[in-house]
């Protein structure tokens, strides 16, 4: 399993920063946020190692991994659902809004019917 490397996510964190969807200084949990959330794409969702790949503090982590996770964003050690990342038109947007409940400012939930983990797509 293999997933960004650091070079990688500071240019992708350069690029959606240069779109103004949030501001760096005024909020920096919200970058570190995004870099949790790209850092664990093709890598274990361990505590210890997302810590130490990240260089962000463990409660931190520990907080968004539970939002990702409650979300099923992140699903097991090594399953993540993103939603259209790829998407050209909107996919920036919603990367942001997986960002938001990483960080807690937005909370996302599905009925059982809804259930991405059961195969339901919404």
């Amino acid at each position: 399993m293999t997933g960004w490397t650091q070079e990688e996510i500071d240019a992708f964190l350069k690029d959606l920063l240069a779109l103004n969807f949030w501001d760096d200084a005024a909020n920096p949990e919200t970058t570190d946020a995004a870099r949790l959330l790209l850092s664990g794409l093709g890598r274990r969702k361990h505590l210890g190692d997302l810590v130490r790949f990240t260089g962000l503090k463990a409660p931190f982590v520990r907080k968004c991994m539970s939002n990702l996770k409650a979300a099923q964003i992140w699903q097991g050690e090594d399953k993540v659902t993103y939603c259209e990342w790829d998407d050209e038109k909107g996919g920036d947007f919603a990367f942001m809004l997986d960002v938001m409940v990483a960080v807690g400012t937005l909370v996302k939930t599905y009925s059982e019917a809804e259930d991405p983990a059961k195969g339901a797509t919404s």
